[in-house]
């Protein structure tokens, strides 16, 4: 399971300094990972809640939302970073992260909530696979 998790990171942060082409973007990106998961791991610890496939399996599932809201968030602040120091006059750089980070804010929980949502119907089973997910209700 170490190695498999381990080997999961690693891919994880090439794919993300290939794509994103910076350094710096993709590390800011890759934070969000741990910071998330020892987040969920607390909050489940707190609610009593065992980890076991099925948590594994959403775990995955959030830690790929995590990964893609960060990516949207930090692309537009650095995107918005980049049109400021072009101006005559750049605006202070606090402003401009907060105003780039509100600018998608809508979207990105928009998506999310839908992803959530979409998984609503599974914890409404009934019968065997109902049976699965019972700790849940």
């Amino acid at each position: 399971m170490k190695h498999s998790l381990a080997l999961g990171g690693v891919l994880v942060a090439v794919v993300l300094f290939l794509l994103l082409g910076s350094a710096r973007t993709a590390a800011i990106s890759l934070t969000a990972i741990p910071l998330s998961l020892l987040t969920a791991v607390i909050v489940l610890e707190k609610c009593g809640i065992t980890i076991n496939t099925i948590t594994l399996g959403g775990l995955a599932i959030a830690l790929g939302e995590v990964v893609d809201d960060s990516i949207i968030d930090v692309e537009n602040i650095f995107r918005r970073l980049r049109e400021n120091k072009a101006l005559a006059t750049p605006r202070p750089v606090f402003g401009v992260v907060l105003a780039a980070s509100l600018e998608v804010r809508r979207a990105v929980v928009f998506a999310t909530f839908i992803v959530a949502l979409i998984f609503l119907p599974v914890l409404t089973l009934t019968g065997l696979q109902g049976s699965f997910f019972a700790h849940w209700r």
